[in-house]
């Protein structure tokens, strides 16, 4: 394909904004906002990474025991097993022990028994249970801990009967699907719980169960302290014994047919103030007395990443204890990536004892600096492209996920890990400028997800490659989440990008955009702005979002537009007031009405933070001044959001005063006036955008200079003077001739 010409528009602040109410109505049209034309932005000083990671530092906790925006999961204290005496023992010589405690709250841990095998059967009438039960502890068993039998049946539709032991819910009721029978009985001592199940069925919905499914027996302790039962001498008959004695092993006295949960341990995640920064860490916590007790904490951001735009992944750990160290304990942070054909995995290992395996893949594994070093913060910061790429051959990854994890399956062990200050950093849009994709008519790996109508061309505006969305009575939907990644008045956040459409049909429902997805802090809602480089038809709230800006120069084909955008002052326009937030996704649509076709390019696509004003090429003239002269200072300044520029200056070290410089094509100048001679002066340039950064230049010395030439007459006399020589000369030379050279006359 051709290389296109590099013209294009640039796109200033002068587009409509529309609020769009709850029915579709435009409700306000808000007046564009002015700016200057700004130019390209320079990569070299802008900030165009983004945070990742969604709660960096763990500064955001929902409890102390649940941090904000993390995935979780943990191990409960649950135990299932066959016991003999001093156990207490219903018959024969073994009963089963269920126990169960929640460490934190919302834990629900399940000490759960069942058949290994269930086969079902119809018309189960006149169907009988028996089990003896005996509580030896229950805390709370009101609305809280829970000791019950589940029993599934078909009527059509499943059906279940529920029996609390020893316990009770004052919130559960009768409904069309789930029955409840509360049983009561003394604790520390046996029970014996005996029921026609056809009978109750019949007796709570009114008609006969057509098969009868399975049972479940549970112990969940919602209390911190133990809540432990024991059953034994199980009996179901259905005209014939199903289970009872020792058919099926109803007596338990045997280890056959009976499906128990996994015994675990207990682990926990909490808020902890032992911290290398901010208010607070992360905590996970393990301990075992030999069966597994696991936690990990953790994060998709399917974020992609190269050797153009590595990764920098950052955190503080600490092993605050580590009372047993073998090959059943360990801690590490296990990273998966993929790069469209391959997963990837690494483990980056804080603790262990003995030795380390992983199951066999592509694995990369690297022991963090101070590994095993217990009692001290250890800082981290490592790019896992780079780990990926330095031992196989990949161009590209897309990081899935970010998982901390902590394990110990070994008697008396209990490891305490403390993390902190944890980021994920890459480029906010990682299209960049495409020179990192494959080759031309490949997918393009930039967005969450990939699309074969978004394609890599060499149809670009700089480089070699940009994408190439080409699209026929289809629809194109790619979108980035942002873990954290702030919009407010300290945030001079930017879309930047070049479009170009190649093509329309001008089809009812041709449309490109981009949406921003921002959450409103005040408001406690998520907003959503579009920006409409295409459309056929009238724009419709229907797409979902909350307001748009129709782009000046939308709906151009042939030409490379510039789109560059202020985000903070757009959401504080479309919404009213400041804006404070943080943006949460970024979506880019381009669809077609039916039949229609659209062909869009882009190139150089980011999303930035802009800093301080950068101020160049400060110069005088004259450059050495005299008495009497005017200095004129001349200065560049480059800020897309450039509030004002000033001249500072002083005279022999007195107090500072500031002219405001002008814009004088593409340079700022303002005029020092002019002194007298041997008047020392120093002066420099403050730039500041509209969002408080601001930057100052060198400080710069001269001291006028005294005039060492005769003082020239003024200009405008020279002709008078001229004039008065030429008749001072002709009126000697009459003298001269008068009384010196003329004759005398004789008589």
């Amino acid at each position: 394909m051709r290389k296109i010409t590099t013209t294009f528009i640039l796109i200033a602040f002068v587009s409509t904004l529309v609020l769009i109410g709850p029915t579709g109505q435009v409700t306000a049209a808000l007046e564009p906002d002015e700016t200057a034309t700004v130019a390209a932005a320079d990569l070299n000083r802008v900030n165009w990474h983004a945070e990742y990671y969604t709660n960096p530092g763990f500064e955001k906790w929902n409890t102390w025991y649940q941090p904000s925006d993390l995935g979780s999961s943990y191990t409960t204290e649950k135990y299932v097993g066959y016991k003999t005496a001093p156990w207490p023992v219903s018959e024969g010589s073994r009963s089963m022990l269920l126990q169960s405690r929640a460490i934190v709250p919302a834990q629900y841990p399940e000490a759960r028994v069942t058949r290994s095998a269930w086969v079902s059967w119809n018309n189960p009438l006149n169907t009988t249970f028996s089990m003896d039960w005996y509580i030896d502890s229950i805390p709370s068993p009101v609305d809280g801990d829970v000791f019950e039998i589940e029993f599934s049946f078909r009527a059509p539709g499943t059906r279940e009967i529920h029996y609390y032991l020893g316990c009770e819910s004052t919130t559960l009721s009768n409904n069309t699907w789930q029955a409840y029978f509360m049983i009561d009985g003394p604790i520390q001592s046996w029970n014996t719980l005996s029921r026609n199940l056809t009978a109750d069925f019949h007796a709570v919905f009114g008609d006969l169960p057509t098969e009868f499914r399975l049972f479940n027996i549970y112990v969940s302790g919602h209390s911190p302290e133990l809540t432990r039962a024991l059953i034994d001498d199980i009996w179901l008959v259905n005209g014939s014994v199903i289970i009872g004695g020792s058919t099926e092993n109803g007596n338990f006295e045997t280890s056959a047919a009976w499906y128990t949960s996994s015994p675990n341990e207990p682990a926990i995640v909490s808020q902890s103030t032992v911290r290398e920064e901010g208010d607070c860490s992360a905590n996970l916590t393990v301990m075992s007395s030999g069966n597994l007790s696991q936690v990990s904490l953790g994060y998709y951001p399917d974020v992609w990443v190269s050797e153009d735009n590595p990764d920098t992944l950052k955190l503080t750990w600490r092993i605050d204890e580590l009372e047993l160290s073998n090959f059943h304990t360990y801690s590490y942070m296990y990273v998966s990536a993929n790069n469209g054909s391959e997963d990837f995995s690494v483990f980056y290992l804080f603790t262990y004892g003995e030795s380390f395996s992983v199951t066999a893949g592509n694995n990369v594994i690297i022991n963090a600096t101070g590994f095993n070093i217990t009692g001290q913060w250890h800082q981290f910061s490592r790019s896992i492209y780079q780990d990926i790429a330095g031992v196989y051959n990949v161009s590209r990854l897309q990081i899935e996920s970010i998982w901390l994890s902590n394990v110990a399956r070994t008697r008396g062990a209990r490891t305490v890990m403390l993390f902190d200050s944890i980021s994920l950093s890459a480029a906010g849009l990682s299209d960049m400028g495409y020179e990192d994709q494959g080759p031309v008519g490949s997918e393009i790996y930039a967005w969450q997800s990939t699309s074969s109508d978004f394609t890599v061309t060499d149809a670009a505006y700089s480089g070699q490659k940009a994408a190439n969305a080409s699209l026929l009575d289809s629809s194109l939907y790619l979108s980035q989440e942002y873990g954290d990644r702030p919009a407010n008045d300290g945030t001079d956040l930017w879309l930047d990008l070049y479009w170009r459409i190649e093509s329309n049909s001008q089809d009812d429902g041709n449309m490109a955009y981009f949406e921003v997805a921002a959450w409103d802090e005040v408001a406690e809602d998520t907003r959503v702005l579009a920006y409409y480089m295409l459309n056929v038809s009238p724009i419709s709230a229907s797409n979902g979002f909350d307001a748009y800006i129709q782009l000046p120069q939308a709906n151009t084909e042939g030409s490379w537009v510039h789109l560059q955008r202020n985000i903070y002052n757009d959401l504080s326009a479309a919404f009213g007031g400041s804006f404070d937030g943080k943006i949460v996704q970024i979506t880019l649509v381009v669809e077609t009405g039916t039949g229609g076709e659209v062909q869009m390019l882009f190139d150089d696509l980011y999303l930035y933070d802009d800093p301080e004003p950068m101020i160049s090429g400060l110069s005088q003239e004259p450059t050495s001044p005299i008495e009497g002269d005017t200095v004129n200072v001349t200065v560049s300044v480059y800020d897309p959001s450039l509030g004002n520029v000033l001249l500072f200056y002083r005279l022999d070290n007195g107090s500072w005063t500031n002219i405001e410089m002008a814009l004088n094509g593409s340079l700022y100048t303002a005029s020092i006036p002019h002194q007298d001679a041997g008047t020392s002066v120093e002066y420099y340039v403050r730039a500041a955008d509209t969002f408080d950064n601001f930057a100052e230049s060198e400080h710069v010395s001269f001291t006028y200079s005294a005039s060492t030439t005769t003082t020239p007459v003024a200009p405008d006399m020279l002709p008078l003077v001229a004039a008065a020589a030429a008749i001072a000369a002709i009126v000697l030379v009459v003298l001269v001739y008068m009384f010196y050279w003329k004759p005398k006359q004789t008589t």
